[in-house]
């Protein structure tokens, strides 16, 4: 996949169609009703899966913004955790057996730890601000996620997190942000190539 305006126009209409299913899922709740199950279960799927495509692409920004290997080595690890959920949603069992799902929570704890810290090692100005904002909606969603439960089991406070869901809309707005910033790069290198071929 490569990263030029063209892809980058779809890959913004991709993050639109992101955000709004998670808009979508705000207002749909959970029922007993199987049709209710249904549609949720299909939201969660297109997410994570529109979510996975989304990271592929950064990734891929990364690179051909010249970023250092460690920090597209961070995207890939997280990349692929992500995958690894969206498998286990589609087919559950084959990924959470017995002991596995606390050595997959403490590798997602890692991956979104050495994420975080990575992503503030962005050298280039054209996307710095735009990844570390994106990697701060990220902790933060892994908070409300993972560390939360973990701490406030049966209470009220963890029953209010659930409506925190808003929170990804958030993360899909940094990534638009992103992908506005990578545009007016594209854009302007573009304009300067043209400037030269005509002077030429």
């Amino acid at each position: 996949m490569k990263v030029n305006l063209k892809t980058n126009l779809v890959v913004i209409i991709l993050t639109i169609i992101y955000g709004l299913l998670i808009v979508t899922s705000l207002f749909i709740k959970d029922g007993s009703e199987s049709g209710t199950y249904t549609l949720l279960f299909t939201l969660d799927i297109g997410l994570k899966t529109l979510f996975a495509l989304l990271l592929f692409y950064l990734t891929r920004v990364l690179i051909a913004f010249n970023e250092k290997k460690s920090i597209v080595i961070a995207f890939i690890m997280y990349t692929f955790i992500q995958t690894i959920y969206l498998i286990d949603d589609i087919m559950p069992g084959l990924v959470f057996i017995g002991g596995y799902i606390f050595l997959l929570e403490m590798l997602t704890f890692l991956t979104v730890t050495y994420l975080f810290i990575q992503i503030f090692r962005i050298q280039n100005p054209h996307i710095g601000l735009s990844f570390r904002l994106f990697g701060v909606s990220i902790f933060i969603l892994f908070l409300k996620e993972m560390i939360v439960p973990m701490i406030f089991r049966n209470s009220s406070f963890l029953e209010n997190t659930n409506n925190l869901q808003f929170l990804d809309i958030i993360k899909s707005l940094t990534i638009l942000f992103i992908l506005k910033r990578v545009a007016e790069f594209l854009k302007n290198r573009d304009d300067q190539s043209l400037q030269v071929s005509l002077k030429l």
